[in-house]
């Protein structure tokens, strides 16, 4: 060993890391789009963190793509009198006037509420999910798991989009994707319709994409990742679905 020389630590190539430095300048160029990469390539675009100002960026994004989608579905809705046939005792009884002057406030308050829906819906699981995976003491933190619940959001936009374009067909309350829009007709059930509302496509697919980032930023087997997503999706359906039923039992 020459005087003055100092052993340089052993590096790990990059790749060990899940890193490809030939690519760097275009994954950040891209990562502003991974909400849309998250359908095509999952896998790599969960495996990269992504920073809190493209997770906030993107979460903004979503909620704003969300609530223009409600804003359009009100609209719609208005347009093709589907509220009246949905509404219409309570309508006609003039406790409630759908006129012209209303309609921008509806349209409005619809895509506000779409998009603080699509917030939640986001936050929520994030720290249900972000807990149990610190509980069973992995070390994960709190943004990446975030990041895979805001691009797993993509899907439910998808499923909105197609809703949206199937509005003049069947009822307005029922997603044309659920379960409940296949049986329409069969079950009849308050609670059932309720929880069958609640399968839907697209939601299935959200948490195919959850499971499948757990299992890439917590590092532990796919079936595991799987297991808590769904896990997590299943408790929801059932709890929201009862909430629903007692609400409507209330309501009438």
């Amino acid at each position: 060993m020459k005087p003055g020389y100092e052993p340089q630590p052993e590096r790990l190539p990059a790749e060990a890391n899940g890193l490809h430095p030939e690519r760097e300048g275009e994954e950040q160029a891209a990562s502003f789009w991974a909400w849309l990469t998250v359908l095509y390539a999952p896998g790599d675009t969960m495996a990269h963190a992504l920073s809190r100002f493209n997770l906030l960026l993107q979460w903004s994004v979503l909620a704003l793509a969300a609530g223009v989608i409600g804003g359009l579905t009100a609209y719609a809705a208005y347009a093709r009198g589907l509220l009246f046939e949905q509404w219409g005792e309570f309508l006609a009884s003039g406790e409630l006037a759908l006129g012209s002057a209303f309609l921008p406030a509806f349209v409005l308050l619809s895509g506000l509420g779409q998009a603080a829906g699509m917030a939640v819906s986001v936050l929520v699981p994030t720290l249900i999910l972000f807990s149990f995976l610190r509980l069973g003491g992995e070390m994960v933190s709190f943004d990446r798991v975030l990041g895979i619940m805001i691009l797993s959001f993509t899907p439910v936009l998808i499923g909105q989009v197609v809703n949206l374009l199937l509005l003049d067909y069947g009822t307005l309350l029922v997603a044309k994707t659920s379960a409940a829009y296949a049986l329409l007709g069969m079950v009849e059930h308050p609670f059932m319709l309720a929880l069958l509302s609640s399968v839907d496509v697209f939601d299935l697919w959200r948490y195919a994409l959850v499971g499948l980032g757990l299992s890439r930023v917590a590092r532990i087997p796919l079936a595991s990742g799987m297991g808590l997503a769904m896990g997590y999706w299943a408790v929801s359906v059932i709890v929201l679905s009862l909430l629903a039923f007692i609400g409507e039992s209330r309501l009438w």
